[in-house]
């Protein structure tokens, strides 16, 4: 498995895009967050610190999006959801809907069609 280590700028970017079109916007300082590459798509278990030595990935997703990837312009083939468990961000979740290994990596920019999952519980 590999090790958790600090996000890079476009993991954030991408994470801040996807809160930021739903009621979970300010729940987290993604700033906080570590990841732990879990595949080549680039999807990542996420933890804060201290860092745990397996990922917790029993989670539900909170908030998806669709991006582009190089293919047909304006078209998304590839999704990415972020999942979330007990108040925690657990996974942030790409892939292509066709199998495929994706071409790039996801540009932020490119997430459209963002939805909410579901909302936070108040407490």
């Amino acid at each position: 498995m590999a090790e958790w280590r600090e996000l890079t700028n476009l993991e954030k970017e991408c994470i801040q895009t996807l809160l930021r079109e739903s009621d979970w916007n300010n729940c987290w300082n993604i700033d906080d967050l570590a990841g732990c590459v879990l595949d080549e798509s680039g999807s990542l278990a996420l933890s804060t610190r201290p860092w745990p030595a397996t990922p917790n990935l029993v989670a539900s997703p909170i908030v998806s999006g669709y991006f582009s990837d190089g293919d047909q312009e304006g078209y998304p083939v590839g999704e990415i959801l972020l999942y979330e468990r007990d108040g925690a961000l657990t996974e942030l979740s790409i892939y292509r809907g066709d199998g495929l290994p994706l071409k790039q990596k996801v540009d932020p920019t490119t997430i459209t069609m963002i939805s909410q999952q579901r909302k936070p519980t108040v407490i």
